[in-house]
């Protein structure tokens, strides 16, 4: 409470100060600039308010610290192609691999208040590698949510995130658009949560999100996404043997591209349309509709499986040509004993063109799958602290991929280890 009276006295003196300055006169101030100053004179109650309000919940409670250092290395950091596909095109780097040192920043703080739930969080990583300084890569955000509880059974949210990602890695020539990997976001979403009954949950929001891609020489782009999910959470139970969930997510938006001083010319198209090349960008819609269906479910004591099936469908409304169909499938395995925590999951996804080629002049439409897998396994050696384990790879597949000058294949893999402490 000391820190919210020190902030009105200096906001008390903040104002007598104004007084003061009142006295000069027409010397000074004109009339309107001292009917602006009463005005403000006025406000600092409410900007006492304002101010100290943040403050005084943080006084309520602590917030939880996380820091992660250690270090690791990245295969092929670029996404380069195997290189006897490259042999006749400039425009794809050697393939470039490369040991980082990393640090992992976190602060979680969170409040409950009658019937509301309060939480923000920062998040800071860092990458930086020695011997490969364009792959730096340094990536802070930001989370804050708040839940009012109407009742026992129903809830209103909403969230807002920030993401930041900066890095020089520069452009990834394997995918639709020739632009920077660097961004930052903006998203945001509100809803409504309801229990209708004693084992089943819905949800319902609208969601929004803004992506800016990093400024080039000669062009910016970003798009704005808006969208409403849906999501039905259903819980069945046996006497004496834990509880398995299932999920059911239905969730359709929108996407329109904007962008400065950029043409179909920088698109990797494999076929260009007759009479595309002057066409722009800004002028791209997609919709998306996208379910997803999850099982979860516990087995053989402290192992957690969940498994699941994922439908996308993209349609590019106005040019009709970078849509596709989409399925995904994934498992994931959780483990917990003791100090030992570990967490492995992998997907599958098999993604065919709708309008593409896959070579020029040629009817086979493109097609692209993807496998996925992911690690990461911990041990508390002391209360707080903990030794850290993360592994991830993508495989990247595609038709017609030897005689291909566009969307080539690919494969990168990232393992990284260090020490987490958690005060």
């Amino acid at each position: 409470m000391r820190i919210i009276a020190s902030l009105e006295k200096s906001l008390s003196d903040f104002s007598n100060g104004f007084r003061i300055a009142s006295l000069f006169e027409m010397n000074h101030f004109t009339r309107s600039a001292k009917a602006k100053i009463g005005k403000l004179i006025f406000l600092r109650p409410i900007l006492a308010m304002i101010l100290s309000w943040p403050l005084t919940l943080l006084a309520q409670s602590f917030p939880e610290f996380t820091v992660e250092l250690g270090g690791g290395y990245e295969y092929n950091v670029f996404n380069a192609p195997p290189t006897q596909l490259t042999a006749d095109s400039s425009r794809f780097g050697a393939l470039r691999s490369g040991a980082f040192q990393y640090t992992d920043l976190r602060v979680d703080w969170d409040n409950e208040w009658e019937n509301s739930e309060l939480k923000f969080g920062l998040r800071g990583q860092f990458n930086y590698f020695p011997g490969l300084s364009e792959a730096n890569l340094m990536r802070p955000g930001a989370d804050l949510s708040y839940r009012y509880h109407l009742d026992k059974k129903s809830s209103l949210y909403t969230e807002v995130r920030y993401r930041n990602y900066q890095t020089d890695r520069g452009a990834d020539p394997n995918e639709v658009f020739i632009i920077p990997r660097a961004y930052r976001t903006w998203e945001g979403l509100a809803g409504y949560a309801i229990r209708p009954a004693k084992n089943t949950w819905l949800q319902f929001e609208v969601h929004a999100r803004n992506k800016r891609f990093a400024a080039s020489s000669n062009r910016q782009l970003q798009y704005n996404r808006l969208g409403v999910r849906a999501e039905l959470k259903q819980r069945f139970r046996k006497k004496g043997q834990p509880s398995s969930y299932f999920y059911a997510t239905l969730d359709l938006n929108r996407r329109v591209y904007q962008q400065e001083d950029f043409t179909l010319e920088d698109l990797l198209e494999e076929e260009p349309l007759e009479g595309e090349e002057d066409e722009n960008l800004g002028e791209r819609l997609w919709r998306y509709q996208q379910l997803d269906l999850r099982y979860k479910f516990q087995k053989w004591g402290d192992v957690q499986l969940e498994t699941g099936l994922g439908f996308l469908n993209r349609s590019d409304i106005l040019q009709e040509r970078l849509g596709y169909r989409q399925v995904r499938a994934f498992t994931k395995l959780k483990y917990g004993q003791g100090p030992w925590k570990l967490t492995w999951t992998t997907s599958y996804t098999y993604r065919p063109y709708t309008e593409l080629a896959a070579l020029a002049g040629e009817e086979e439409l493109l097609l692209h799958q993807y496998l996925r897998t992911s690690l990461t396994g911990s041990y508390s050696f002391k209360e707080d602290w903990l030794v850290m384990l993360r592994t991830s790879t993508v495989k990247r597949w595609r038709n017609q991929s030897e005689k291909a000058s566009n969307f080539l294949p690919y494969f990168n893999s990232v393992v990284r280890v260090g020490i987490q402490r958690k005060f």
